[in-house]
């Protein structure tokens, strides 16, 4: 007769076997969609990455906001076609993405169509149904998460419908959080790549200098050896005040055009000794 105590034990090792095996692959998948968004630019990380994260979690739908760096909006995109259309919504208690932005925490709801729950939550908090009644999906749970670095919200990335209908579980939030501090990462250095690679526009588009002047300054500089990724000190904006990351990088050479004219004999284009106590200067002005 077998021993009922080795079966179970049997059964007890196979059953731990089965959830090891099952986080193992959750972690490979994990590390996939990782990969994905850091080489991704930030159009495909918000149309195409979206659809990684529906597998991994096993929810109907993924929406991944990016935080308009200029107002209080969130953008999304998705494909119409072969057009991209964009999505705006306000940050704001009218809308569970834009709550989220708002109060900058996790939001999960069992169901976003019974108002009693979304006042439990916050009697501020309301569901916009809109987007439902133009593509005909109906949304019921949430698991709505900041897109968050260093206190700074860059998006938020929202789930709906969880698997099989059951409402998000506790370990669907620790991969979609996981997932939001590696967006949050990619959006903080997808903006300043986009600083960096034209930092001088506004200066041109405001008439202050024009891209001439640009051209021989920046060939000026790495003629005298200077590094465009190098910063000066009075133009790394908030960090060289102990904040947040350089917003813009000027090169020493432009400093003597900023006062937008020529000293008596110089020619055009010819770089201006820099002033002394020159007002620092940054290129998202």
């Amino acid at each position: 007769m077998p021993n009922p105590l080795g079966a179970k034990a049997g059964d007890d090792v196979l059953a731990r076997l089965d959830e090891l095996s099952a986080k193992l692959e959750t972690e490979r998948r994990m590390r996939e969609v990782t990969d994905h968004i850091h080489t991704a630019s930030l159009d495909e990380i918000i149309i195409s990455v979206r659809e990684d994260v529906q597998r991994l979690v096993g929810c109907e739908r993924v929406t991944i906001f990016a935080k308009d760096p200029l107002k209080e909006e969130l953008i999304s995109k998705s494909m119409d076609g072969d057009e991209i259309r964009e999505i705006r919504v306000p940050i704001a208690s009218n809308s569970i993405a834009g709550y989220t932005a708002l109060k900058k925490k996790i939001t999960r709801i069992s169901d976003v169509q019974d108002p009693k729950i979304l006042a439990a939550i916050d009697p501020i908090l309301r569901f916009d149904s809109q987007w439902d009644k133009k593509t005909g999906f109906k949304t019921k749970q949430m698991l709505s998460v900041p897109i968050m670095k260093e206190g700074r919200l860059y998006g938020v990335i929202q789930c709906m419908n969880a698997p099989h209908g059951m409402g998000f579980r506790e370990d669907h939030m620790v991969i979609v959080e996981d997932l939001a501090k590696t967006l949050a990462t990619a959006f903080s250095n997808q903006q300043r790549i986009a600083v960096r690679t034209s930092p001088f526009d506004a200066l041109v588009r405001s008439g202050r200098i024009s891209q001439e002047q640009v051209d021989q300054a920046a060939a000026l500089g790495q003629k005298n050896g200077f590094s465009g990724d190098r910063a000066h000190p009075e133009l790394q904006g908030d960090q060289g005040r102990g904040g947040e990351e350089p917003v813009g990088i000027l090169p020493r050479p432009l400093h003597g055009l900023l006062d937008g004219h020529h000293s008596a004999g110089r020619s055009p284009g010819e770089v201006l000794p820099r002033p002394a106590q020159a007002p620092f200067v940054r290129a998202d002005q």
